[in-house]
């Protein structure tokens, strides 16, 4: 299974400071995500506005987002990435080293959380890594899900201990329990 794309990776930094910028492209080129002399490898917008549209138009393989923007702050700046791109992963870069924030970002789609000043070339190569990992079986996932739930034969799935966690709509169907009553029952 090759998790990481196959072509060049295309990243997208939407990060307004030049020198935050400067300092993001040299992590990533010293990561290996790219060549050393690949000057296309990170795509720069300096605004929410003008990541959007780089976003459509470049389709990166991920996206590095600061939540500081001129023309965009906070978690409004990760939901507005996120409904336009939602098939790519968004890796969140910011001054603020907030628990809370950084909860939020998850929540509201980010796949990762680094604090501009608290991460080196590895950690950033790391996180990108992962988000690409993860995008994928978050997608592999969602597939099986469609397909479990598209059968037509009743499927039980339960824990070690022969305990219910999920049943497919056929079973609802076919037995006229529903997922809810079934969830912590033994079959039989």
């Amino acid at each position: 299974m090759n998790i990481l794309p196959l072509k060049p990776l295309s990243i997208l930094a939407v990060e307004d400071d030049p020198g935050d910028f400067g300092l993001i492209r040299a992590h990533v080129r010293l990561s290996g995500l790219c060549a050393k002399n690949d000057k296309e490898a990170v795509i720069w917008a300096k605004t929410l506005a003008g990541g959007l549209v780089s976003a459509q138009k470049s389709k990166p393989d991920i996206i590095l987002l600061d939540l500081s923007l001129p023309d965009s702050a906070g978690m409004d700046t990760v939901h507005a990435m996120r409904s336009a791109h939602p098939g790519t992963p968004i890796v969140v870069l910011t001054g603020h080293d907030d628990y809370d924030l950084a909860n939020a970002a998850l929540q509201a789609g980010a796949q990762d959380y680094l604090v501009k000043g608290h991460f080196d070339h590895d950690a950033l190569g790391r996180a990108i890594r992962y988000a690409l990992v993860r995008i994928q079986l978050e997608s592999r996932l969602r597939l099986s899900e469609v397909a479990l739930n598209a059968v037509a034969n009743g499927i039980v799935i339960t824990d070690q201990h022969a305990h219910i966690e999920w049943v497919n709509p056929a079973f609802t169907r076919l037995t006229g329990y529903t997922l809810e009553e079934a969830i912590g029952k033994k079959p039989g």
